[in-house]
């Protein structure tokens, strides 16, 4: 696997190599502290499995840098690194077509739980503005709670989710989901928090009541299609 890194604090670079090492197999680590250099590397060692980059690089936009790189390298996934949780921020992250919002605060073992996601092909949010950008990528100016989750299609969860969401509602563990879903623990631990971002509550027993409440599972823990 090949991971292209752009950021401009070296000491993070190399941090989050080695730790890219320690939790992965037979990866190369390309590293970029500008948006020319990593676009240069994107074009002289592709493919690129995954890039991940600095949301706020000195002088430069990261989010500038993940269109640039999707337009350049289309089929490689990207996503930010942040420690912003300003909805705002990860809009334009959204906007801008990545596939997750990794912040810097993780520990190694949840930085390889979503970063195995995203090469899944799913988005990883833990953080997820209430209202999308408009005209310009300014952010409506509405309050944060003011708009209500629903089941109508306003939250949209994975498939994976759905079963994991399931399993949770029925009381199961994380670690009976995974033997379940013949996942990793991990994996689950990863779209829980997902899912906690996108139905904005802050642990497992409010996510349940919310699935419940929302109308996601009906008396009977199941699904509803």
């Amino acid at each position: 696997m090949r991971v292209l890194t752009i950021d401009d604090h070296g000491m993070f670079r190399h941090g989050l190599r080695l730790t890219l090492q320690q939790q992965f197999t037979d990866i190369e680590v390309l590293e970029a502290a500008t948006i020319e250099q990593g676009m240069a590397l994107v074009a002289q060692a592709a493919p690129i499995d995954l890039a991940l980059i600095d949301l706020f690089l000195v002088g430069e936009d990261g989010v500038d840098a993940i269109q640039r790189l999707r337009t350049l390298s289309p089929e490689t996934p990207t996503a930010a690194l942040t420690a912003s949780e300003d909805v705002g921020d990860v809009a334009r992250v959204m906007a801008a077509g990545a596939m997750g919002y990794i912040k810097k605060s993780f520990g190694p073992d949840v930085l390889k739980n979503v970063i195995q996601l995203i090469l899944s092909g799913e988005r990883f949010y833990p953080v997820v503005p209430v209202e999308p950008l408009a005209a310009g990528g300014v952010r409506a100016e509405t309050a944060e709670g003011s708009r209500v989750p629903t089941a109508d299609g306003s939250v949209q969860l994975t498939p994976r989710q759905k079963e994991i969401l399931q399993g949770l509602v029925n009381g199961r563990s994380n670690k009976e989901i995974a033997r379940d879903l013949n996942i990793i623990e991990g994996t689950v631990k990863a779209h829980i928090r997902n899912m906690m971002g996108k139905l904005r509550v802050r642990n497992r027993t409010q996510l349940a009541l919310m699935a419940t409440r929302l109308g996601f599972i009906d008396e009977e823990g199941r699904w509803r299609n």
